[in-house]
């Protein structure tokens, strides 16, 4: 008999198989973006960074514990509101799209105590044609994942009972 894929444990289920990025500064390229809409009418700015990297360039480096860390193919995944009903939430997004916008070279930074400066843009799906094959670096940090349980949110578990966390970007910056 012969299935679409094999597997084992070892190779694809072992502990420390897919183990998140550790948090700090990696060079990243914009592999996707675009805009996507909510049920409710609020919009996001959705990307896919690949070509991860150590921000030297190099395709894996030391953790504190000695182990090597491949970085392999891993991705990074960016949501930021565009449009929401949530003023505080719709400022994030766009603060956060500023930053990335300045970090890939398709907005000026804007200098303390000088003019504004604007990310010349007709649409969010303009932008987003622009970004791809863009590459700065980005700054990550664990965030602890929650999952819904009935109407509450709970902290969600790994397997072996660990909390659970995603890797979030914080921070991003021109090469």
């Amino acid at each position: 008999m012969h299935g679409l894929l094999r597997s084992t444990y070892e190779e694809d289920f072992a502990p420390g198989k897919g183990q998140l990025l550790p948090p700090g500064t990696y060079r990243v390229m914009v592999e996707e973006a675009g805009e996507e809409a909510t049920a409710k009418g609020d919009t996001q700015c959705v990307r896919r960074y690949g070509s991860v990297r150590t921000r030297e360039g190099g395709e894996e480096f030391l953790l504190p514990n000695g182990a090597r860390m491949r970085i392999g193919g891993r991705k990074i995944f960016v949501r930021s509101w565009t449009k929401h009903s949530n003023p505080q939430a719709e400022a994030i997004g766009q603060r956060e799209l500023k930053r990335e916008a300045a970090a890939a070279g398709l907005m000026e930074r804007p200098v303390k105590g000088g003019p504004a400066v604007e990310l010349d843009f007709p649409s969010w799906p303009a932008y987003c044609a622009q970004l791809v094959g863009k590459e700065f670096l980005v700054h990550v940090k664990h965030r602890p994942k929650f999952t819904r349980v009935g109407a509450e949110l709970v902290r969600a578990e790994n397997e072996d009972g660990s909390p659970a966390f995603d890797v979030e970007v914080d921070d991003w910056m021109s090469l």
